[in-house]
């Protein structure tokens, strides 16, 4: 366990205590109406967003830029800390020129009381804060500060406007029938997506005898197959990723050697592990094997189910994050399993032109059919990042330019 996780859970469980204690308290002096600043704008929906624009406002003591805030609204992303975002704002240049190794009197008097209620100290309230901080990170009361009433109202934050069609997205019934018009839809990984895709998808296409009989299924979360396309019931046809076409290619290999030891030689399935400050969701598949590569029993392996049904995939690997802090993560966007299309977190080949992606970090759907297309792949098979889009056998959609039709199902976002 590295430092910093270390670190964040001691933080966490401080802040249990630290709300305990201060739900009896009094609070800050209250803020008035006409006291309030104009709204910021923030980039995340919710209180990630009104959580993460407010730090800003804290360490900082200015209105976020686009470019800054888009940044510290990733780190959220990927660690879905509040903890982490104010531990690295503590750490960068900008604030640390002003308040490296000021003592905690100086903390109090300057970001609480100058940077949020804009006013001079009041000897009681200034006494108590002071007085948390010799058992409490500052980083921790930062976050208290930051969600308290009277800070809210002073500095009151807008949502981005796509954040009130996130109800309308998750009221769309599966299977509903949309024309999706890829070729401008931006599709690009950004702060405002998950850097991480989830891979719960099925995939048809068409180059089999019959229409859509040859497909990539996908295993449910309790391992088993997923029925053929006559099944379309939405709780079967979406779950863990686990190959099911066979073809002439060579099988999906044990991966774990590429990343570090933490991950171990397991199905991984959805859980989340760490790895160079990335999150990682693995969805490995071991299923054509009875043992580990050391030996071990594969609990999730049963040959009536799964014995070589990954069988002329090259690859089939996902959620390993290629941007990380708005920043190209070069552990793993240069591995050979990317079939040089490094700009996608997810790849899996099957001879001789079929390619399956994940999400795209600088391109748009119809720029990437396109690029692929000069790269001699006939058969493209993609899939949103981060769940904001899953695709589905229940419904028929188009993408526009393209004449290839898709199974769509709209689900929430990241």
């Amino acid at each position: 366990m590295n430092s910093r996780s270390g670190l964040r859970r001691r933080i966490g469980a401080s802040s249990v205590a630290l709300a305990c204690l201060l739900s009896a308290v009094v609070g800050l002096q209250p803020v008035s109406a006409e006291e309030s600043l104009p709204p910021l704008d923030a980039v995340l929906c919710g209180q990630p967003g009104e959580v993460t624009t407010r730090l800003y406002r804290l360490y900082f003591n200015r209105e976020p830029d686009t470019r800054g805030l888009t940044y510290w609204s990733g780190i959220y992303q990927q660690t879905r800390s509040y903890d982490d975002v104010a531990f690295w704002m503590a750490k960068s240049p900008e604030y640390r020129a002003q308040w490296d190794g000021v003592s905690d009197e100086e903390f109090v008097s300057g970001l609480l009381y100058n940077n949020l209620l804009n006013r001079p100290p009041d000897s009681t309230g200034f006494a108590y804060w002071v007085g948390l901080l010799k058992t409490h990170e500052r980083s921790n009361l930062s976050q208290f500060w930051v969600v308290q009433p009277e800070l809210t109202d002073r500095h009151p934050v807008n949502e981005p406007a796509q954040c009130a069609l996130l109800d309308q997205i998750q009221n769309i019934p599966g299977g509903r029938a949309l024309e999706i018009d890829y070729s401008t839809t931006d599709l690009k990984t950004s702060a405002t997506r998950c850097s991480v895709m989830s891979i719960n998808t099925n995939w048809v296409h068409r180059d089999g005898a019959v229409p859509f009989s040859e497909h990539i299924g996908f295993a449910n979360i309790d391992g088993v197959n997923v029925p053929s396309r006559g099944n379309v019931n939405d709780d079967n046809s979406r779950g863990i990723f686990g190959a099911r076409r066979l073809g002439e290619g060579g099988e999906v290999p044990n991966f774990t050697h590429t990343f570090d030891a933490n991950v171990g030689p397991l199905n991984l399935l959805s859980n989340l592990t760490q790895k160079n400050s990335s999150m990682l969701q693995l969805h490995a598949n071991y299923w054509d094997s009875p043992t580990f590569a050391n030996g071990s029993p594969n609990p999730w392996y049963d040959e009536a189910k799964f014995g070589g049904q990954e069988d002329g995939w090259d690859w089939a690997v996902g959620g390993i994050s290629m941007v990380v802090a708005g920043q190209q993560n070069v552990v793993t966007a240069g591995q050979s399993y990317t079939f040089d299309t490094t700009r996608h977190s997810f790849a899996a080949f099957k001879a001789p032109s079929t390619v399956m992606l994940g999400s795209t970090t600088t391109m748009t759907a119809q720029q990437m059919v396109d690029w692929l297309r000069a790269k001699g792949y006939t058969d493209i098979m993609k899939m949103d990042g981060g769940g904001s889009v899953e695709f589905n056998e229940g419904g028929l959609a188009t993408v526009a330019g393209t004449s290839r039709p898709l199974p769509v199902w709209l689900g929430v976002g990241c």
